[in-house]
C-alpha cells in the first residue's frame, strides 16, 4: 500500500519544477523577445530577396474542325480512305509537343501540363510560373502559340508531301493508261493493215460475213478491201479510247491541283480550344509572407526558450553543492 505523503510530495515537486520552468522563461523574456525579433528580421530579409512565384493556368481541349482551317478538306481529297479523327489526332500531337517543351526549361520547371481529369485525355491544364503575374500569363500564351505554330507547320508540311506523292502517283497512272491505250490502238491498226494486205492478196472486195463484230484479227480480211481501207482511215484519226478509270483519275488530279495549302490557312490553324483562357494570377504561390512570419515567430520563440532553459540548467549545475558536502 502506497504512502499518501510520498505521493503528495511528488506532486508538490512537479508543481515546483513547472513553476520554476515558467519563472525561468519569464526572467529570460528579454532573450526570447530578442531571438524572436532576430528571426523576424531574418524572415523579412528573406522575403525582400526571395523570388516571387506567380502561376498562370489555362485549360485546353481538342479543336473544332473549323479551327483547323483548310487542313481537313485537304486531307479528305488527298486521302479519302483516312478514317482518323483529325481533331483528336492534332490535339494529341499538340499535347505531346507541350510535354516535350517542358524539358527545354530544365533544371527549372516553370511549364507544366497534366490532365484536368485524371485518366482522361480530352482536357489538359497547362501552367507557367514566373516572377510576376503578367510575365506568367504572357509566357504561357507565348508557349501555347509557339507549340501551336510547330504543330501547324508539321501537319501542313506532311500534307504538302502527301499531296505531292499522290499527284505523282496519279500522273504515273495516267501515263500508264495513255500508253496502254496507244498500244491497243497500234495493235488494232496493225491488225487492220495486215488484214488489208490479205484482202488485197485474195482480191476480197466485199463483206463475206454477217457477224462483223465476232471476227478475230486473223479473219478481218473477210471485211473486204474497201471496208478495211475505210476503217483504217477512220480509226487512224480517232482519239485514243481511254477507260473510265482514266477520266476518274483526271478528275481526282484536278481536285488535287485545286488544293491550296496556303500560309494564311497555316496561320489560322489552331491545334486546341480554350476551355479556360490563360489566367492573370491574383495570388502568388511563393513566398507566403504570413506563413513565413508566423513560422519565424515560433522558431525565434523556441530558440529563445531553449537558450534561457540551457542557461538555467548550467546555472543550477554550478550552484549545486558537491556530493561530499551533502553528507
Amino acid at each position: 500500500m502506497g504512502n499518501p505523503m510520498s505521493l503528495e510530495q511528488k506532486n508538490s515537486t512537479d508543481e515546483i519544477d513547472l513553476l520554476d520552468l515558467l519563472l525561468q522563461l519569464w526572467n529570460g523574456k528579454k532573450t526570447i523577445i530578442t531571438t524572436v525579433c532576430i528571426a523576424i528580421v531574418l524572415a523579412i530579409g528573406y522575403l525582400a530577396v526571395a523570388k516571387e512565384k506567380w502561376t498562370s493556368t489555362a485549360i485546353i481541349t481538342p479543336p473544332q474542325l473549323g479551327q483547323l482551317a483548310d487542313y481537313p478538306t485537304a486531307v479528305a481529297v488527298i486521302d479519302p480512305s483516312n478514317s482518323k479523327d483529325i481533331s483528336n489526332d492534332v490535339f494529341a500531337n499538340f499535347v505531346s509537343r507541350i510535354s516535350a517543351e517542358t524539358l527545354t526549361f530544365l533544371p527549372e520547371t516553370p511549364l507544366d501540363i497534366k490532365p484536368t481529369n485524371s485518366g482522361r485525355n480530352d482536357s489538359f491544364t497547362v501552367s507557367f510560373s514566373a516572377e510576376t503575374a503578367k510575365d506568367a500569363q504572357k509566357s504561357l500564351v507565348a508557349v501555347l502559340n509557339k507549340v501551336n505554330k510547330q504543330t501547324s507547320s508539321s501537319y501542313y508540311s506532311n500534307a504538302a508531301k502527301a499531296l505531292e506523292v499522290r499527284m505523282q502517283a496519279i500522273n504515273t497512272a495516267l501515263d500508264a493508261q495513255i500508253k496502254t491505250a496507244q498500244e491497243k490502238k497500234a495493235r488494232r491498226l496493225n491488225a487492220l493493215s495486215e488484214a488489208l494486205k490479205v484482202a488485197e492478196a485474195t482480191n476480197t472486195k466485199s463483206v463475206t460475213v454477217k457477224e462483223v463484230t465476232a471476227l478475230s484479227d486473223e479473219m478481218l480480211f473477210m471485211l473486204g478491201e474497201p471496208a478495211l481501207k475505210t476503217i483504217i482511215a477512220n480509226e487512224t484519226s480517232w482519239p485514243l479510247y481511254l477507260s473510265d478509270g482514266y477520266y476518274s483519275n483526271r478528275e481526282t488530279l484536278q481536285a488535287l491541283r485545286e488544293i491550296k495549302l496556303s500560309d494564311s490557312g497555316n496561320d489560322k490553324f489552331e491545334a486546341f480550344s480554350f476551355s479556360q483562357q490563360p489566367s492573370l494570377p491574383v495570388i502568388k504561390d511563393a513566398p507566403k509572407k504570413s506563413l513565413i512570419l508566423i513560422l519565424s515567430v515560433l522558431l525565434g520563440g523556441l530558440i529563445g526558450a531553449g537558450i534561457v532553459l540551457c542557461k538555467g540548467l548550467i546555472r543550477n549545475i554550478r550552484e549545486k553543492p558537491p556530493v561530499g558536502m551533502m553528507i
